[in-house]
C-alpha cells in the first residue's frame, strides 16, 4: 500500500485516495481546530507509521501528561503574531 502523511493542518485524519493510506498528522504544538472539511481528530499526539510485509498503517499515539493549551492563551504567542500586524478572532 501507498502512504503519505503530512502535519500541515496540526490534526489527526486518515482516508484514502485510491490504493493509496493519506495521513494528516497532529501536532505537537497546538491544534488548528476546524483546519480540513474530514472527520478529524483534534488534538496534540503524534503519529505512529508500521510498515511491514510491504503495507503501511498509521496510528495516532496521544502523548502521555501532555497539557493542551489555547495558543491565544498565551501571552507570548500573541505578543508575537501583534508584532507580526495578526490578530486573532475571540
Amino acid at each position: 500500500m501507498k502512504s503519505f502523511g503530512s502535519g500541515h493542518v496540526h490534526t489527526y485524519a486518515r482516508s484514502t485516495h485510491g490504493d493509496a493510506l493519506i495521513i494528516h498528522a497532529p501536532s505537537t504544538a497546538f491544534t488548528a481546530r476546524g483546519a480540513i472539511d474530514l472527520p478529524a481528530l483534534e488534538q496534540l499526539g503524534v503519529v505512529e507509521y508500521v510498515c511491514e510485509d510491504g503495507s503501511v498503517d498509521a496510528y495516532f499515539r496521544s502523548i502521555p501528561h501532555l497539557v493542551e493549551g489555547e495558543p491565544r492563551n498565551i501571552p507570548e504567542f500573541t505578543a508575537h503574531l501583534a508584532d507580526l500586524g495578526i490578530t486573532l478572532d475571540a
